[in-house]
């Protein structure tokens, strides 16, 4: 299953309706056809709009009596569209049940409902979902945001309204793990997702300086 959604994207599903079945099998790819691929697209958007009317309408305590494997998957298929779908609207839904969920399973405390899920929290949306952010590292072409750290969104469109609005939740959302993670956050923000990221190295401190310190709208207006 290709939880980015880049199968489904209009340019893949035409791609894909012009290769018979002997390119796709060469291409290591299951034969698919344009409606297979819209519905899977449309399956997995609805799916992530599943999770956040269930995060957001209390019913995340729910989530706990599913089975081990379930929760797993579940948590799985969040943290990749949160950093790999290719739609800044849909990564922003994933980022938000993620913030709900650090926000009623873990206390500042150092308490958690779900054993491991702080740091998954902060592997996943505190890593991979940032690193996300800025693609491979290298500058985007065409971005023309104020900030030296616009230049650095890989794959998505820093002028776009719905890249805007994801940089915002992402801000919000590194400020909670903040909060609620504290130390063990920082450490693994400065010792592993800054150097990861490529970032030129005055970014990487004034990135770090900005989760530490600012609120979430300076972090955004940095992002940005």
């Amino acid at each position: 299953w290709d939880w980015s959604g880049r199968r489904a994207s209009p340019a893949a599903m035409a791609a894909a309706g012009q290769q018979s079945p002997q390119q796709q099998q060469q291409q290591q790819q299951v034969p698919v056809t344009l409606e297979d691929a819209r519905e899977k697209g449309e399956l997995q958007r609805g799916y992530y709009g599943l999770l956040h009317c269930v995060a957001h309408q209390n019913l995340a305590g729910s989530l706990l009596q599913a089975s081990p494997q379930a929760l797993d998957s579940l948590l799985t298929a969040l943290a990749k569209g949160a950093s790999t779908h290719i739609d800044p609207a849909v990564r922003r839904i994933c980022v938000q049940v993620f913030e709900r969920l650090l926000q009623e399973w873990c206390s500042s405390d150092g308490s958690e409902l779900v054993p491991g899920f702080k740091n998954f929290a902060v592997q996943q949306l505190g890593g991979q979902t940032l690193l996300g952010l800025f693609g491979s590292g290298t500058a985007a072409q065409g971005s023309n945001g104020t900030c030296p750290a616009s230049r650095q969104l890989g794959p998505l469109d820093a002028r776009d309204a719905a890249t805007v609005a994801l940089l915002g939740e992402v801000a919000s959302a590194l400020k909670l793990l903040q909060e609620k993670c504290g130390d063990a956050f920082a450490v693994h923000l400065c010792g592993q997702v800054l150097p990861e990221s490529r970032l030129p190295g005055e970014l990487q401190q004034q990135l770090a300086q900005h989760v530490r310190d600012s609120d979430a709208k300076q972090l955004k207006e940095f992002l940005r």
